[in-house]
């Protein structure tokens, strides 16, 4: 009887072995998109009074600015506000060092001024150097409120 129930115990086990070795064994859980490799861009302000001064962030992930296709990679950031047309400022990034916390997305800076109120929203596209393929960010939007009282 002991070893009938020793038998069934490893054939089960056996079975559930052979499973995960048939599935690749245990994986690990895929990361969201944005923590691997990409950009994300990011505004120091949503709204706020005109002139309303905003700092974009472009946050490089799965990147680093030692790599040679990103060490003065070329970006183009791209401004639409309103009914206007779409105004492009072009940057290049620095070659920075490597950031000291471990697996920190590496970080390029812009800044705008709205003037107007209204709202603009911002992009910016990636182009490693040597490459006509770019990374896009998602688009942010910030808004310009019309001054209070003069």
């Amino acid at each position: 009887m002991k070893t009938l129930r020793f038998l069934a115990c490893a054939a089960a086990l056996a079975a559930s072995l052979l499973a995960t070795l048939e599935c690749g064994g245990r994986r690990r859980p895929a990361e969201p998109r944005d923590l691997r490799t990409g950009v994300i861009l990011r505004a120091s302000e949503e709204s706020g009074a005109a002139p309303l001064a905003v700092v974009l962030t472009a946050e490089l992930h799965g990147m680093s600015l030692k790599d040679r296709r990103f060490c003065g990679a070329r970006l183009v950031w791209t401004r639409k506000c309103g009914g206007e047309e779409s105004v492009e400022t072009e940057t290049l990034s620095a070659c920075l060092k490597e950031p000291n916390k471990r697996g920190a997305p590496a970080r390029v800076f812009h800044s705008e001024t709205l003037d107007a109120p209204g709202a603009c929203t911002f992009r910016v596209r990636v182009y490693p150097r040597g490459s006509d393929l770019a990374m896009v960010s998602d688009e942010v939007t910030v808004t310009a409120l019309a001054p209070v009282g003069n």
